[in-house]
């Protein structure tokens, strides 16, 4: 599930699919659980509705629309819906840029998908 331009104007996605064995990934992260259909359904339902836009608090800060922005606006909505718990959005995207960092040059190299569980970010 996720914002994407691929047919030239931004859209929401539902795209449910396994990370695993994913080649152009080198990081996952677990920022909660969706354990049925109809949790997959409840939580797609919240994201559609989502502008892809980008949102006041982030207009200071984020000079054009991108999934990043509309993932963290996600983020921002499922917490506030009792989804999952994030006290720190911009904690959370720092923690998940420095994981995709430290795995970089290891996805370059062959090395597999890893998954961590966000220490911000939970259920």
């Amino acid at each position: 599930m996720h914002a994407t331009n691929v047919q030239g104007g931004w859209e929401y996605e539902k795209k449910v699919e396994n990370v695993i064995g994913n080649v152009s990934a080198c990081v996952a992260v677990k920022i909660g659980k969706l354990s049925s259909t109809a949790d997959i359904n409840r939580v797609s339902s919240i994201l559609e509705k989502i502008p892809m836009s980008i949102p006041s608090v982030d207009q200071a800060i984020e000079g054009r629309f991108t999934c990043r922005v509309w993932f963290k606006e996600a983020v921002r909505v499922l917490t506030a819906k009792g989804v999952i718990s994030c006290p720190d959005v911009a904690g959370l995207e720092r923690e998940m840029k420095d994981y995709g960092e430290e795995q970089d040059e290891k996805t370059i190299h062959g090395h597999p998908l890893v998954i961590y569980k966000s220490s911000i970010a939970s259920l």
